[in-house]
């Protein structure tokens, strides 16, 4: 008998700790709650608490392998003396590929890209539990069978790297070819990779490493035959071209349309709104998405900064505001209301103490003084007698009493589904021009935007593009008796709809050539309805005060800063350096893999910058400018950016797709035209001068329809450019 008890030593996961592991890796929810049901993960009480992960042995568990939740404390085992066995998912014998990692984590990530937990996962996963432990001689492995060593960036420790030993020694024990296959060195481990880089560019780059060591074993590299010398990945930001890669294990789709939606990296935020999102999952059991509340808490702190501080985002002195317009789409009955209402509660609360004290305090006062120049004003016109120091006096009142007017108008932090008009004439009556839009129902405001209110049906999405920019904008109308002229306005939007809005306004020609698209971060949350729970409260007790305290710090300090020109925050070298990096690596994508929808990612690098901004002011919020802008906050930004970017493209990806399917038809048309020569094709540069396709055009064609075009090699153009190339139908 067993003498070691795993279930009653070791707790299944909290939903509070399934959150917590959740945010902090980067893993699914739904994944690590079925982890923990197939008994493969728990929690001990162990001196604090302890991550637990079950030592099997001859189909018993016979200890547990004990994890602290900080990084640097030693592990142990209980009871002891059990000795260190693999830890093994799927059938050894019988899986065709066998994945291989030192860590668990590790493992739980590539499980969790692949969707194990689905059902559609192949394979059978390894994790040895550390770079000195070995493969023991009973496993069950085949000659048949190749195994898959998924490497860390181990630094080197006593002349070593421990992760090339660990790999020499799987290659001395195993029977059959171990593949090496490397993590991006820009990341210290799979699992990192998968916390940094997101779910998608996970399971694509990891896709792409394995491709790889295929290739090199081909070649009689990465199979053992060769000296383990470390290999370095393409940069994640290269993707993967071609809808026809090989299919690999974990199963990667290839349609842009079917790609898995990736969690929103909630890890990536302040603590305290982390802790928010740990609530709302642990509230639903795991069932609402980290979209939900994560981006309630952004867009939240965003509008309570407002335009009273800013960061110098090039080396020529431009600057970026805290602004963000976020839009998240969630199905009716989802629970959007639920975090949005929590989350955004101090702020609506602040507007509604700042008008009741404007109108028991101040408004009185205001009128009363305008009521005593209104009486002053009609004695001196009452008197006919009225001298040049009488006239002066009337020009002075009636410049007070316009400002008067001013300085009546009740203060607002936000505004409802207003049109643009009444938001311009609100905006421009507000202190520091500032508006905020928030809604968790914004279906008029997209409409109002796609023009849908207008008497031609026009995009009336002017004002919001240059109250993003931050440009002055005028107003002026026939109809209307006021011309307004806002030099600075500001507007941030946090605005939730239901998916098929957000599919309108991806598809809609007029907001997206216009830039209104692109300056959104936008995403499908993926939430659907809700239903109910036992759970009435999962927070923390000292939260929402903590919370309120940061939201009503902000308001009072920066968004309500009654000075001329607002704080400046000065970024780091490496900060500037690394977001820098990332805007060109944007370019470079807008030149070629994006360069049908190029303008897209325009955007991406000053919104890197905006959210560099917010997360900086929420980790320094009483003197933000007093703290430079550091690395790891400009990394926490891009990565988010980079978030919301996917989720762009996903959204857009159905319009890509037709069009690419309508040039790949008249490709096709153009090649099998009687005057070019089917058996030897047309050259590339028929098929740009002539035909308006570019070569970068060609190449992703040729890529993405393998069955329908074949590209052949012709040598140089002989002018010391790149190789020339000729297409044609494939027989």
């Amino acid at each position: 008998m067993n003498p070691f008890q795993w279930e009653t030593a070791v707790a299944k996961l909290s939903p509070d700790q399934v959150a917590e592991l959740s945010a902090r890796r980067g893993y699914r929810p739904e994944f690590v709650q079925w982890f923990s049901d197939q008994g493969l993960i728990g929690w001990s009480p162990y001196r604090g608490g302890r991550w637990c992960f079950p030592v099997h042995e001859g189909g018993h568990v016979i200890a547990a392998h004990q994890i602290p939740p900080t990084k640097g404390e030693p592990v142990s085992y209980f009871p002891k003396g059990k000795g260190v066995h693999p830890l093994i998912v799927g059938d050894l014998e019988s899986a065709p590929a066998v994945f291989l990692f030192e860590s668990q984590w590790d493992m739980m990530a590539a499980l969790d890209s692949a969707n194990y937990h689905r059902g559609e996962g192949k394979g059978a996963y390894l994790a040895t539990r550390g770079a000195a432990n070995r493969l023991p001689k009973s496993l069950p492995i085949q000659q048949g069978q190749t195994l898959y060593a998924v490497m860390q960036n181990d630094p080197v420790k006593n002349g070593k790297v421990p992760a090339e030993d660990w790999l020499r020694g799987l290659r001395e024990q195993a029977a059959c070819p171990v593949l090496r296959v490397d993590t991006p060195s820009e990341y210290e481990d799979p699992q990192a990779w998968l916390a940094g880089a997101g779910l998608e560019a996970f399971r694509k780059g990891l896709r792409e490493a394995v491709k790889v060591a295929r290739a090199d074993s081909r070649n009689g590299k990465g199979d053992g035959t060769d000296k383990p010398d470390k290999l370095i990945n393409p940069p994640l930001s290269e993707g993967i071209s071609g809808k026809s890669g090989i299919s690999v294990s974990p199963p990667i789709p290839d349609d842009e349309t079917e790609r898995e939606r990736v969690p929103f990296p909630a890890h990536l935020l302040p603590p305290v709104a982390q802790r928010w999102v740990s609530g709302f999952v642990k509230m639903t059991e795991g069932r609402m998405p980290l979209a939900l509340p994560g981006i309630c808490c952004l867009g939240t702190l965003s509008a309570s900064i407002g335009p009273g501080v800013r960061i110098r985002s090039t080396a020529a002195g431009d600057t970026s505001g805290a602004n963000l317009f976020l839009l998240a789409a969630a199905e009716s009955s989802s629970g959007k209301s639920i975090p949005f209402k929590r989350i955004t509660r101090p702020f609506f609360a602040m507007e509604t103490e700042l008008r009741e004290t404007f109108n028991k305090e101040t408004f009185p006062r205001l009128k009363a003084e305008g009521e005593l120049l209104e009486q002053e004003k009609k004695i001196i016109l009452g008197n006919k007698a009225r001298n040049d120091e009488d006239r002066e006096r009337l020009i002075g009142i009636e410049a007070r009493l316009i400002e008067l007017r001013g300085l009546m108008e009740s203060p607002r932090l936000f505004c409802g589904d207003s049109t643009s008009q009444a938001m311009i004439r609100l905006m421009a009556r507000q202190q520091g021009t500032c508006l905020s839009s928030l809604s968790d129902d914004a279906r008029t405001i997209m409409e109002i935007i796609e023009g849908k209110h207008n008497k031609g049906s026009n995009a009336d999405d002017a004002f919001f593009i240059q109250a993003w920019t931050g440009n002055p904008f005028a107003y002026d109308r026939v109809t209307d008796r006021e011309n307004l002229v806002i030099s600075a306005p500001w507007l941030s939007a946090l605005w939730f709809v239901q998916p098929d809005k957000l599919a309108a306004l991806a598809g809609n020609a007029e907001t997206f050539h216009s830039g209104f698209f692109q300056r959104l971060l936008v995403c499908n949350t993926g939430a659907s309805p809700l239903p109910l729970t036992g759970h009435t409260d999962c927070f923390p007790s000292a939260l929402e005060s903590e919370w309120e305290s940061l939201i009503r710090r902000l308001i009072a300090n920066l968004r309500r800063r009654d000075e001329p020109e607002p704080l400046l925050v000065q970024p780091s070298r490496d900060a500037e350096a690394l977001l820098r990096e990332y805007q060109n690596g944007c370019v470079t994508r807008q030149e070629t893999e994006l360069s049908d929808v190029s303008t897209i990612a325009g955007k991406w690098g000053e919104n890197a910058w905006r959210v560099a901004l917010v997360l900086h002011v929420a980790d320094h919020p009483e003197n933000p400018a007093a703290v430079a802008l550091s690395r790891e906050t400009a990394e926490r930004a891009r990565l988010l950016v980079e978030w919301f970017a996917e989720e762009s493209l996903r959204l857009v990806a159905p319009a890509r797709e037709e069009k690419e399917n309508d040039r790949a038809a008249k490709l096709r048309v153009i090649l099998e035209r009687p005057k070019y020569d089917r058996e030897a094709g047309v050259s590339q540069g028929i098929l740009t001068n002539n035909h308006g396709f570019s070569r970068e055009e060609l190449e992703s064609l040729c890529a993405a329809y393998p069955r329908l075009f074949e590209r052949v090699e012709k040598g140089t153009t002989g002018k010391g450019g790149k190789p020339t190339f000729f297409v044609r139908v494939r027989r």
